[in-house]
């Protein structure tokens, strides 16, 4: 595995977000958070969920999904992934917490997953527990992009 995505002797996390299994790069400041209220943003791009408070500070929160939710009029509750500082930091809304993964050997060329940020995933490894899960590599800086970028017809 490429020193890139992986500090000396740091286990791994993963995470699921819209059912693909991601590498948490190391080295990269990532919060979970619970429960989390949305405030809905009026005349927001698709993917924008709202604004979230985290440490007194407002945090855009995307949703990854292939069918991003329509524009909600009240408040939501979800489960995030908060990458970066605060006052500096975006959010995710994710399928499940991080946990520790095992990874396995390089996966022989599957096909990226029909996900809206397939672009942006690298490296596939197989799960060392045997299962079929395929764990990627991304850059968050890249997913955000990709996220924010205006859908077609927006």
């Amino acid at each position: 595995m490429p020193a890139s995505h992986m500090a000396q002797g740091a286990p791994l996390f993963g995470t699921r977000i819209d059912g693909v299994g991601l590498i948490l790069p190391a080295g990269v400041a990532v919060i979970y958070l619970t429960d989390v209220a949305i405030h809905p943003l009026a005349g927001s791009p698709r993917r924008v969920l709202g604004l979230m408070q985290w440490q007194g500070h407002p945090v855009v929160v995307l949703d990854p999904s292939r069918r991003p939710v329509a524009d909600a009029p009240a408040i939501r509750r979800h489960t995030v992934l908060v990458f970066g500082a605060p006052g500096a930091g975006a959010a995710l809304w994710v399928d499940e917490p991080p946990a520790p993964i095992g990874i396995g050997e390089s996966a022989d060329s599957p096909a990226a997953p029909d996900c809206v940020f397939r672009e942006v995933l690298s490296e596939p490894v197989t799960d060392a527990g045997g299962g079929p899960q395929i764990w990627w590599h991304f850059s968050p800086d890249a997913l955000f992009a990709v996220l924010a970028r205006p859908a077609p017809g927006q």
